[in-house]
Formats: C-alpha cells, sequence, structure tokens
C-alpha cells in the first residue's frame, strides 16, 4: 500500500468520524462513509459499453473464457450484472424487496432475459457473478450494462453506478456499421463522466484486410471529428466470437489473432500504471468536495453564534426570505418538468404509432410473398408465420434500441437543464449564506444527476400468447383454387400482423413510459437529497443558533474553541485531500 493511499485513507476515516459528531454535518458523513467503503475494496469499475448486438456479451465471455452470459438472440432486460472475482463459478441474485438468492450459473438466464422475466416481473435489482478469470483476481470488475441508453444512473457500492462510480470503460463498436449517430451522441454523455475510454471494434473476422483498415479509419476520423477526442487514441480490432472459440480450445495463436490478447495487455498495463492512481483521485476530489460543503455550515454556525442576537436574527430572516423565495423557484421548475413529462409521454405515443405502421408495412408483404411464392400450399401458413416471425426480429432488432437510445438522449438533455437550475439555486443560497455572515464562498461543482432508461425489447413470435390460428388446412380448403386457397391464407396471417406490430410496438411504448417515470422519481429524489444536504442543513444551523443565543447570551469560550478545533481539523484534511 502507497503512502498516499495510507494518507487517504487516515483523512476519510478521520473527516468520517468528526463529521458524524456534529449534528450539522452528520448527514455528510453517510457520503464520506461510501467512498471510503469504495476506497477499502479496491475494485476497479471495468464497464463495457455498446449498442444491442455488437457483441457486449460475447466479449465478455471471452474475458472469461466459457460462455456464461447469454448471447444470440435471446436479449437480456435491463438488469445491472457485475461479475467479481470468486473462487467457485455463482451468481447473487439481488432484488428490489427482500434477500439475495445464490443460484447456479445454469440458472442466470431465468433471471436476466426477456424470454424467461418478461418486464423483468421478478424484481431483480442487479446480478452478482464470481468467477475465477485471471483479470478478475486483480481487482477488477467487469461490469455488463444493459446497452446504450440505459447505463446513467447512480447506485452505491452496493448498488452500483453505471457510468459515475465506473473507473474505465470499453467502448464496443462494430464494422457494421462502425458508428452511428445514436452511438456518438451516447459518447458524449458517456465523457462527462467517464474520462478512461478503451474503443474495440468488433466482428472483424467478417472483413477482408482491406475493408479492416477502411472500418478502423473511418472510425478514429469520426470520433477526432465528431467526437473531439484527440490525443494517442487507440483502437482494437477484434473478434469477440473467436476469441471465445479460442479460449474454449484453449488454443493461444487463435487467441492472439483474435486480437484480444493486445486488448488483455493494454488493460493489464493500465492496471499496473494508472489504475490506483485513478481511484484515489476520483476518491480525494469528491472527498475534498464533501468537507468544503461541511465547513461552509460550520463558518455559518460560529458567526451565528458570535454575533449580536438582533443581528442574528436580521440575517436569519434575510436568508428566511431568500429561502422561501428559492422554494417557490424550486417548485415551479418541478411542475415545469412535470409537464415536460407529460409532453414526453405524448411525443412517446405518437413515435409509437408512427412505428407501428411502418411495422405493419414492412411486414405484410413478408407475409405476401411467402404465400405467394410456396408450392406447397398445405404448409403455406405454418411458412409465412415463419418469415413472419423472422422479420419482426429483423424489424424491432434494428429499432428498438435507438428508438429507446434516442429518447435517452433527450431525458438526459432535459435532466441536465434542470439539474443546472437546481445547482444555480443552491449556490445563490449558500453565496448568500457567504455574504451574511463574512467567510469565502466555494461553489459547489456541478452535479451530475442520475438518469437512466431501460431499453424494451420484442417479441419475435406470432404465435405466442393465443395468437397462432390453425393453420392445417381441412379436406374441403384443398379443393379450392390455388388462388382462392391464397386468398384465404392471407386473410387467416394478415390479423397476426397487425397483432404483432401493435403488441411490440405496444409493449415498446409502455416501458419507455414507464422508464421515463421511474427516471424522474430517481431524479427527483437526487434534487431532493442535494438540497436537503445543504440549503436545508444551513437554515437548520441558523435556527439552532437563534434558540441557542435566545437561552444564552453569547456563546461560551469553550464552546467557540471547539468549533475552531473541529473547522481547523477540516480545513487541514480539506488540503491534504487536495494534495494527494
Amino acid at each position: 500500500m502507497s503512502v498516499t493511499m495510507t494518507h487517504l485513507q487516515n483523512n476519510l476515516q478521520t473527516a468520517v468520524t468528526h463529521l458524524a459528531q456534529h449534528p450539522a454535518t452528520a448527514p455528510l458523513a453517510d457520503r464520506l462513509n461510501a467512498l471510503q467503503g469504495r476506497l477499502t475494496t479496491g475494485r476497479f469499475h471495468l464497464a463495457v459499453l455498446g449498442q444491442f448486438k455488437r457483441g457486449k456479451s460475447t466479449l465478455l465471455n471471452a474475458f472469461l473464457g466459457e460462455p456464461l452470459l447469454p448471447t444470440g438472440i435471446v436479449p437480456v432486460t435491463a438488469i445491472p450484472s457485475l461479475i467479481v472475482y470468486g473462487p467457485t463459478r455463482q451468481a447473487r441474485i439481488f432484488f428490489h424487496e427482500g434477500a439475495p438468492k445464490s443460484v447456479d450459473l445454469d440458472q442466470l438466464a431465468a433471471y436476466i432475459t426477456e424470454a424467461a422475466n418478461p418486464h423483468n416481473q421478478l424484481g431483480v435489482a442487479r446480478v452478482e457473478v464470481q468467477h475465477p478469470a485471471p483479470l478478475l483476481a486483480r481487482g477488477v470488475a467487469l461490469i455488463d450494462t444493459p446497452g446504450i441508453g440505459s447505463t446513467l444512473t447512480h447506485n452505491t457500492e452496493t448498488t452500483l453506478d453505471f457510468l459515475t462510480e465506473v473507473d474505465a470503460a470499453l467502448f464496443l463498436v462494430s464494422a457494421d456499421p462502425p458508428l452511428t449517430a445514436v452511438e456518438l451522441d451516447f459518447l458524449q454523455a458517456v465523457r462527462q463522466r467517464v474520462k478512461r475510454l478503451f474503443f474495440l471494434l468488433n466482428k472483424v473476422d467478417y472483413l477482408t484486410p482491406d475493408e479492416q483498415q477502411e472500418s478502423l479509419r473511418f472510425l478514429e476520423n469520426t470520433l477526432r471529428q465528431q467526437a473531439a477526442l484527440d490525443g494517442d487514441l487507440q483502437i482494437f480490432p477484434v473478434s469477440a466470437r473467436l476469441a471465445l472459440e479460442a479460449q474454449l480450445r484453449q488454443d493461444k495463436n487463435a487467441w492472439v489473432d483474435s486480437g484480444m490478447a493486445a486488448v488483455v495487455a493494454r488493460l493489464e498495463d493500465f492496471l499496473q500504471t494508472e489504475k490506483q492512481a485513478t481511484l484515489q483521485t476520483a476518491i480525494a476530489t469528491k472527498a475534498g468536495e464533501t468537507i468544503r460543503e461541511a465547513l461552509q455550515l460550520l463558518h455559518t454556525e460560529r458567526r451565528a453564534l458570535t454575533m449580536p442576537l438582533e443581528e442574528l436574527q436580521q440575517k436569519r430572516c434575510a436568508f428566511q426570505d431568500a429561502l422561501t423565495a428559492a422554494r417557490r423557484q424550486r417548485q415551479q421548475a418541478a411542475d415545469m418538468l412535470q409537464g415536460d413529462q407529460r409532453r414526453m409521454v405524448e411525443r412517446i405515443n405518437q413515435l409509437a404509432a408512427a412505428l407501428r405502421a411502418e411495422a405493419e408495412r414492412e411486414l405484410w408483404p413478408v407475409v405476401a410473398t411467402a404465400v405467394a411464392t410456396t408450392t406447397n400450399l398445405d404448409e403455406a401458413e405454418e411458412l409465412a408465420q415463419r418469415r413472419l416471425a423472422d422479420a419482426t426480429e429483423t424489424f424491432f432488432s434494428a429499432r428498438y434500441a435507438p428508438f429507446s437510445q434516442r429518447l435517452q438522449t433527450e431525458v438526459t438533455t432535459l435532466f441536465a437543464t434542470y439539474a443546472n437550475q437546481a445547482d444555480a439555486l443552491v449556490n445563490d443560497l449558500r453565496r448568500l449564506a457567504a455574504d451574511l455572515f463574512v467567510f469565502e464562498f466555494v461553489p459547489l461543482s456541478p452535479d451530475e444527476p442520475p438518469a437512466r432508461l431501460q431499453t424494451p425489447y420484442w417479441t419475435r413470435s406470432a404465435i405466442m400468447g393465443g395468437l397462432g390460428l390453425p393453420i392445417s388446412p381441412n379436406v374441403w380448403e384443398r379443393m379450392l383454387p390455388a388462388a382462392t386457397r391464397k386468398r384465404r391464407i392471407l386473410n387467416r396471417v394478415q390479423p397476426l400482423v397487425a397483432a404483432l406490430a401493435l403488441r411490440n410496438t405496444e409493449h415498446l411504448r409502455w416501458a419507455v413510459v414507464q422508464n421515463t417515470q421511474q427516471a424522474l422519481r430517481q431524479f427527483q429524489m437526487h434534487l431532493d437529497a442535494r438540497w436537503h444536504e445543504t440549503i436545508e442543513a444551513t437554515a437548520q444551523v441558523l435556527e439552532t443558533a437563534v434558540t441557542q443565543r435566545q437561552e444564552h447570551a453569547a456563546a461560551s469560550a469553550p464552546s467557540l474553541a471547539e468549533l475552531d478545533q473541529f473547522v481547523d481539523t477540516l480545513q487541514t484534511l480539506a488540503q491534504a485531500l487536495s494534495g494527494l
């Protein structure tokens, strides 16, 4: 353990102990406790970020050396999965309510796939998988994110924070196409929260050498020109599929050829040279900001205890007047946010209706062609339903993620606007307190509130849920002319097209609306916590000071000396943290 690490741990523990003992600063001690736990575990969070079907699960399986996570056409729900080191392979399922449950790895799909757990009916909050992979043994936790548009959420060490607590990320794209506009928008949001990114171009085994080089050049140029990335931009061409196969065969040459050996080597170098410093710097910065908030509360308290009671009451009234006005502005902003949410729901409904119409237009010709071209009319209806199922997967797999991701960007932008307003209100009141009680004002850093939308998934089958109709023709129908039989088949299959388009678009509409409302609730709770930790705490300090001054003529010298000592201790800690 380095000297810096030891000093950081000692400073955090000292700060937690002192903050917890003082009523005004006790709530801030909980925040430092969470940071202390993060530092103690030393666990480095490496997230894999990527659009659906870019190959995230296959890539993670390649790291692990076995097909542990479900892949293929069966999508997983938006449930966070944390993969950590453990001597034996096992999984724990954490629920929103109730105790966690240990399960075998072959039972994992029952909790994280949409087919087995539709709409997350089981109430799974997250999944933690233990695995003895060498990379995990080095203190790395792999985070399997549910896809673009569903990783901007804040959680503590126990519930995870997809972006604000991620130390580094693998940003996975593929050659079909190398980078979309949706991914560029998402990348901009990611860069605000994750400072260390590694870029992987997957599925290069489907490209010729010339095509691979062209894709790499296109991706690099796009990242530099449109994402404004500069410096040494390393992009690793990989084939997660071939890497996993190489792991299963224990073929070292194939592992190198897949490109994954270069990725692992770079990660190991990063872990050796940058991991600890990155983690310590982030925690020291956050701890320093928390201590400065505590110092402002203490400065306010000391001035309130030493000034004449009449002056204190006047300043308390001035602060209360400003607080009352700020509360009105805060409520107005909350009302406006609710209105924006309603308008967004209306827009979601309109977009879903347009998507449903588009689905019917594209799916119906598939059915019609299948019936028109078949030479075996006895199997025509079954063939039409199979083609419909395949076309449904193709259509909705290409549209669901972009639909959700587009709305995620809009929700994130909307929340950022209101977060900036909330920050301005908080800092204005803190500045007023500094002016009233004559001490230096230090603004809070811009907040990064959570916003997470889960990516919904589609229903592939046209027969599930009683939609299917009998497809075995009777003797009488076999006697009809071919053209008549085909019309009858199409008449029977047409309702399936409409029903399947409706089911999937309604699934999408309902899921996005629910996710947006849930994200709004989380956002409001986050802003409320920030407000109470700063502004309401200041108001409480003033109320307490007035009560004490009314009971006693002035603060006693011992109590002021004790408060001054507390302030000196915190200032020393803040300076020490800034130097780490």
